[in-house]
């Protein structure tokens, strides 16, 4: 399939299916191929979300963006082999988190950009990355492997002004009231471990939502060393 004409919220794809039967069928649609890592009986599909992205833009890692598009039912006849394929509708599975951090007044940290950041959850079976299952038919997402931790590498760096976002895809999750979040961030000279020792609420990332993630650093409640 070839995305031939996209307009930012809408794309016009074409191609060629060979080998479908006749008779009804439906039609299952992903991408990208190479999230994919193996399909399972009842249309189930596994994917891998990257515990380490790589972001060279104002946007996120596009090899960790899954999406998935509702079936789409067809009918092939072999008078008339050619079926027509409109309107398919697709949704992110991942959740969008977009991490901003602002110098609380670190000297060291002036004029500083970062270019990591990873995010750890203390959280018991906390799923940021790893391995998931989509059901296409049920239309529901599950774990099959978790991993507490992802990072994102920052090809162009950001400043930590409070402002500049970096976006980094996870496995839809809440983190539990109470549990610890870990940010390390790192410029080209400092590491700076940030630690949230016990969420005052759920945090919450939904899947297909943009979730905002403020980081103020200070020299009293972060660590902050020379690399």
């Amino acid at each position: 399939m070839e995305n031939t004409a996209s307009s930012g919220e809408n794309a016009i794809f074409q191609g060629l299916l060979r080998g479908i039967p006749d008779g009804s069928h439906t039609l299952y649609t992903y991408s990208p191929v190479s999230a994919l890592i193996g399909t399972e009986k009842d249309n189930k599909l596994n994917f891998t979300i990257p515990s380490e992205q790589h972001i060279s833009g104002d946007s996120f890692d596009p090899s960790a963006d899954i999406v998935v598009g509702k079936g789409y039912k067809i009918v092939v006849k072999a008078d008339n082999p050619v079926a027509e394929i409109s309107d398919i509708r697709f949704t992110r599975l991942l959740a969008t988190v977009m991490v901003t951090a602002s110098n609380k007044g670190s000297a060291n940290l002036e004029g500083e950009s970062l270019n990591k950041i990873t995010l750890t959850s203390k959280m018991q079976d906390a799923a940021l990355s790893g391995s998931i299952q989509w059901d296409c038919a049920g239309e529901s997402l599950s774990v099959e492997s978790a991993n507490n931790t992802v990072t994102a590498i920052l090809e162009k760096p950001i400043p930590i002004d409070g402002t500049t976002p970096a976006y980094i895809l996870i496995n839809p999750t809440t983190l539990a009231k109470g549990s610890s979040l870990i940010a390390t961030l790192e410029t080209g000279k400092y590491r700076i471990t940030k630690t949230i020792s016990s969420l005052p609420q759920d945090l919450s990332f939904p899947g297909n939502n943009i979730s905002a993630l403020n980081l103020s650093i200070t020299d009293a409640d972060s660590v902050i060393e020379e690399i």
